[in-house]
C-alpha cells in the first residue's frame, strides 16, 4: 500500500522513495485502520540520501482536515519548535507538559483536541508522533514494534478521529 500516503507534505512522507509494506488492514473501532513497515529514502545532494524505517499505523478519518501533528515532549519536540514550530498550549497542564501540539489551523486543533481526547491521549502508555492530514490520522513509531502492539498504538488516533466535532467536519 505504497500509496496510501501519497498527498502528505509531512517529512518523512514525502520523500521520493516510499515503501508501505507487510501492511494489516480491517476496521477497528468502527474505522478502516492500516498497520506496516513504512521504509523511505529522500536524495539530500547528488551524492548522498537520507533514509529510515518505521512502523506507521493509520485510521482513516471521516473528512480532510488542516494538518495537525502531536509530538511528545523529548528532543524531537525540542527540535520542531527550534525549527519554527509554533506550540500550541491547552487547558490541560499535564498534557502541555507530555506534547507539544503544531498545527496549520489552531481553530481547528481546538476543536479536534478536545478535554476528552486530551484525557485519551495523557493516558496512553506509548507516546509516539501523530500526524492528522489529508484525511488520514497516523503514528510514527520504531520499526521494532509488532502487530501486538496495534489496538494500544491506535488508541489516540481514534481518540481524536471518535471525538471530532460535527460542526468542525462540516466547516
Amino acid at each position: 500500500l505504497s500509496g496510501l500516503f501519497t498527498g502528505l507534505r509531512t517529512p518523512a512522507f514525502d520523500a521520493q522513495e516510499v515503501t508501505y509494506t507487510q501492511v494489516v488492514t480491517g476496521r477497528f473501532g468502527g474505522y478502516d485502520c492500516y498497520d506496516g513497515l513504512f521504509e523511505w529514502r529522500k536524495r539530500i545532494d547528488s551524492d548522498n540520501y537520507i533514509s529510515g524505517s518505521h512502523r506507521v499505523a493509520a485510521v482513516r478519518l471521516p473528512d480532510e482536515l488542516p494538518r495537525l501533528m502531536l509530538v511528545p515532549e523529548g528532543l524531537g519536540a525540542r527540535l520542531a519548535k527550534a525549527f519554527g514550530g509554533a506550540d500550541i498550549d491547552f487547558e490541560s497542564s499535564t498534557f502541555n507538559r507530555s506534547w507539544r501540539v503544531l498545527a496549520d489551523d489552531p481553530k481547528v486543533a481546538y476543536e479536534m483536541l478536545s478535554p476528552r481526547v486530551l484525557a485519551r491521549l495523557d493516558e496512553m502508555e506509548s507516546k509516539s508522533p501523530l500526524l492528522f492530514e489529508r484525511g488520514l490520522g497516523v503514528r510514527i513509531d520504531d520499526d521494532s514494534k509488532g502487530i501486538d502492539s496495534l489496538a494500544g498504538r491506535l488508541s489516540g488516533l481514534l481518540a481524536v478521529a471518535r471525538f471530532l466535532p460535527e460542526h468542525t467536519i462540516e466547516d
